[in-house]
């Protein structure tokens, strides 16, 4: 299968993607138009990159929909039109791996690129679980490309995504489970009852009462009903958020938020990863 680089980019760059806010909603716009053919992503403050796996004529449409699609959720982005560009071979994908990854870096943005949560490494590593986005499909388009790999594209230890160990809970503040359970299904806050919100809870509730929280600390913690949060504590949890959940508490101690850089582009890829063949 053919792949292509796929770049949406605000007129006259303006930087209507700058809000945290703003930029998971291009994510969940993303995902639910290109998930089932998207191999890499990562959206910045005025920008988007979409690395897809499909023939031409189909990145064609798929970037007009995607295009229409975020018209209509950020309508002052004011988009233009796509570029599509073809990924030349397997060597030029594996290079794309690490430049979609560290737009932060190209562009010197502050976030740092393994806590920016408007790419896909969360995804890649486990640590969020988007409805409609698999990342499957990289790795058998890429069969050699490890986690590792990924990891050291954006300079984070392996240590940094271990399920979180539970003895380091005094460690922890209230607001850093809720953030966490936030970004492990790649929303906000926990406000609201969307299914991702109320799988995200589960493992919040599920977590805490498993250290002996009472369950009036956990109403308070989720904000709800001591009634809702006994059956958010007992309810099963969705593994794969929970797995999520766990490696974005230990990434999210480990990682800071924001790393600012000297340059915009760094004269070496991390991790000894080559240049790709274009990058724009």
């Amino acid at each position: 299968m053919d792949c292509w680089q796929l770049t949406i980019a605000s007129s006259d760059r303006r930087h209507a993607f700058a809000d945290h806010a703003v930029r998971l909603v291009v994510v969940h716009v993303l995902v639910r138009i290109a998930g089932p053919v998207a191999l890499l992503w990562c959206v910045v403050d005025d920008h988007l990159h979409l690395v897809v796996a499909c023939t031409r004529a189909e990145a064609g449409r798929l970037a007009q929909r995607l295009s229409l699609a975020l018209a209509a959720a950020v309508p002052e982005a004011g988009l233009d039109p796509a570029r599509i560009c073809a990924v030349q071979d397997r060597r030029h994908l594996y290079t794309l791996v690490p430049y979609v990854l560290t737009q932060t870096w190209k562009h010197g943005l502050p976030g740092h690129p393994g806590r920016w949560e408007a790419s896909c490494f969360a995804d890649l590593i486990g640590a969020r679980v988007l409805s409609g986005y698999d990342p499957r499909p990289l790795t058998r388009a890429l069969p050699r490309l490890t986690e590792r790999e990924i990891l050291d594209a954006v300079e984070v230890p392996p240590a940094a995504i271990r399920p979180f160990e539970e003895g380091r809970l005094d460690t922890l503040l209230p607001a850093d489970l809720v953030a966490a359970a936030a970004s492990a299904v790649g929303v906000p806050d926990l406000s609201g009852s969307r299914r991702p919100v109320v799988e995200a809870k589960r493992v919040v509730a599920r977590f805490a009462r498993g250290q002996g929280w009472p369950t009036v600390r956990l109403a308070e913690l989720l904000g709800v009903h001591p009634a809702s949060a006994r059956r958010f504590a007992t309810a099963v949890a969705n593994p794969r958020v929970e797995r999520a959940f766990r490696r974005q508490l230990t990434l999210r101690a480990s990682v800071p938020a924001e790393r600012r850089t000297a340059f915009a582009v760094p004269e070496a890829l991390p991790g000894g990863w080559e240049r790709p063949h274009r990058a724009r």
